[in-house]
């Protein structure tokens, strides 16, 4: 038989096998559910940068394509506005223009203006032609690879006919850096 320590003894043999397994087994969880849960955010981070990856390399697709568009138009567009002290060269082109259609023209340009989006430099010129030559003149000045225009034109023309040599006197801007 047993006396009470015994039974004590006996109780308290029996909570420890049973205790000492959920203890361990509670401990297991814990420490699992932690490598787990870091296993986990390891995936989600390398899912995440996956896919970040994968959509930077589609924009960089889409920047090659359209860096293939555009091929050379920022040279070109960066050439289109010249520097605002340096307009000898689109002096140049207008003066081949002229050369081209077989005229003079006088040119006279004005002091450079600071305008919302850089400078402009204001120009008149005067030529002798007639309507058809002017046609040309302005559809080669229209092809020149500069940011300029015309904005007004006067034509005087001799005896009301177009035809024949008319005096031509048109004001136009040249935008530059």
């Amino acid at each position: 038989m047993f006396g009470r320590k015994q039974f004590i003894a006996a109780l308290l043999g029996n909570i420890a096998k049973a205790v000492v397994p959920v203890i361990v087994a509670f401990v297991l969880v814990w420490y699992m559910g932690g490598r787990i849960t870091a296993m986990s955010n390891a995936m989600y981070n390398s899912r995440s940068l996956a896919a970040f990856f994968e959509k930077r390399g589609e924009i960089i697709d889409g920047l090659r394509g359209t860096f293939a568009r555009i091929g050379d138009g920022d040279t070109k567009l960066a050439k289109a506005l010249p520097e605002v002290d340096n307009i000898l060269e689109f002096i140049s082109a207008f003066d081949a223009v002229a050369a081209k259609n077989g005229i003079t023209h006088s040119v006279t340009y004005s002091d450079p203006v600071v305008s919302g989006h850089g400078h402009s430099v204001g120009f008149s010129v005067r030529l002798s032609a007639n309507v058809f030559v002017l046609r040309n003149y302005i559809r080669d000045f229209e092809s020149l690879p500069y940011f300029a225009s015309f904005s007004s034109a006067d034509m005087n023309a001799q005896l009301g006919d177009w035809k024949n040599n008319s005096t031509i006197m048109m004001q136009g801007v040249l935008y530059t850096k």
